[in-house]
């Protein structure tokens, strides 16, 4: 889930975004494996994260993914004990000099 702080709610659009309590340690107990198995089972392609599900068009949307993201995933998901999801491949490209800015995850 996203958040906007403006009006102090979440919003309907799901996004990696949603990695960010895991990052800062702010998730409560339930939160973590629940954001784990939806990024196992939506998020995650052959290339890594996608950044959302929306298939749109824009470039931040599917099928794209963006690095900082990538790592802000990855910590968060150790940050919590997930280092099975945290260590594939497709994510641990972020920890080497394959880092690019945006990239089309899927194809």
């Amino acid at each position: 889930m996203d958040y906007d702080w403006t009006r102090n709610r979440s919003t309907p659009a799901i996004t990696l975004a949603g990695v960010y309590p895991l990052f800062f340690k702010l998730a409560t107990p339930e939160q973590p494996a629940h954001v784990h198995e939806h990024l196992r089972k939506s998020f995650l392609q052959s290339g890594g994260l996608v950044t959302t599900l929306e298939r749109t068009g824009e470039q931040w949307d599917w099928p794209n993914g963006w690095a900082t993201l990538q790592w802000i995933a990855y910590e968060g998901l150790k940050n919590h004990g997930f280092n099975e999801l945290a260590a594939q491949p497709e994510i641990v490209f972020t920890n080497s000099t394959r880092i690019r800015i945006r990239a089309n995850l899927v194809e």
